[in-house]
């Protein structure tokens, strides 16, 4: 076993003092992904960049920007329609605008179009 994942596997223990099935599942999963990322990232630097990828593909997150093109898109719903990358991006389907559904606002865009967290990280 490799020190990340002895680390992991302690560090894990430490934190859940008692037994769930949570916590069970949760620390199968987070137990199998450090046994890949030991097997196959031979280097922190590898390892380092196949979490950043992880972390913002299972948040949703792009990793580079909208085009725009037809392929981006679902089938039309109703009045919009839904970007298939971008949840939070819908066009009209009168006139082809599209917008980006923020927290508390509704912004319209261009393409390319790259969303906030894209820019600063």
């Amino acid at each position: 076993m490799s020190n990340l994942v002895e680390h992991a596997k302690r560090e894990l223990d430490i934190f859940w003092l008692e037994g769930s099935e949570q916590r069970d599942k949760i620390q199968n999963i987070v137990m199998k992904l450090m046994e890949v990322l030991s097997k196959d990232c031979h280097t922190v630097k590898i390892v380092r960049c196949a979490l950043d990828f992880f972390y913002k593909l299972a948040h949703g997150r792009l990793l580079s920007p909208l085009t725009g093109e037809d392929d981006e898109w679902e089938p039309e719903f109703g009045a919009t329609i839904p970007n298939k990358r971008d949840p939070y991006v819908v066009k009209r389907a009168d006139n082809g605008q599209a917008y980006w559904i923020a927290e508390d606002d509704i912004v319209p865009i261009e393409f390319p179009w790259t969303p906030p967290y894209l820019k600063f990280e």
